[in-house]
């Protein structure tokens, strides 16, 4: 079941990337790597800008927020970092319609929200997938687990490390789904 999820969510998001080049004309030759990245990523959420706080970025209710002040490369990071926390998420919330036997809805979403969000063991195992995914994209040397780093305080050493084995199951399915487009 899971594969075929994984496949679905795939293929409706080349879908919809298909769509956006030939409905834009758009030329994948003559985009820059930032470009690149976030037209992937409009194939599966929206993407807007945010010009205060801190945060890098982050992902809220399908939208990934990238801070435009950032260099570049921070920005690519950071797309790539959100986006692997919403492929996380549609992989739960598509499983757990599957198990329900429900379409896909808003309801499904809060609580899948709520699940990975609401204890610190969850959301290790989605910063650990998230940083583990944008670590493949990033130079070796400038990976930062920073967010996984505050979280994993909370846990003890043998839930941190089953937080990981996880996270590390999911990071390699959604490697695996952005190395169809990145390189």
């Amino acid at each position: 079941d899971f594969n075929d999820i994984v496949h679905s969510i795939k293929a409706q998001g080349f879908r919809n990337l298909d769509n956006a080049i030939k409905d834009n004309s758009i030329d994948l030759d003559s985009l820059n790597i930032l470009d690149k990245v976030l037209l992937f990523a409009k194939a599966f959420v929206s993407v807007e800008y945010k010009s205060y706080g801190e945060d890098l970025g982050y992902f809220q209710f399908n939208k990934i927020y990238v801070d435009d002040r950032q260099r570049k490369s921070l920005q690519i990071t950071t797309l790539i970092h959100e986006l692997s926390h919403f492929l996380l998420q549609e992989f739960l919330v598509h499983k757990t319609c599957k198990i329900l036997e429900v379409k896909k809805n808003r309801h499904v979403e809060a609580v899948i929200i709520y699940i990975v969000s609401n204890s610190s063991f969850n959301s290790l195992i989605d910063e650990y997938a998230a940083h583990s995914v944008e670590g493949r994209f990033t130079i070796f040397g400038y990976q930062d687990y920073s967010s996984f780093t505050a979280i994993q305080k909370d846990l003890d050493s043998e839930h941190v490390d089953i937080a990981k084995t996880i996270g590390n199951t999911f990071a390699i399915y959604i490697k695996e789904f952005l190395e169809g487009f990145l390189d």
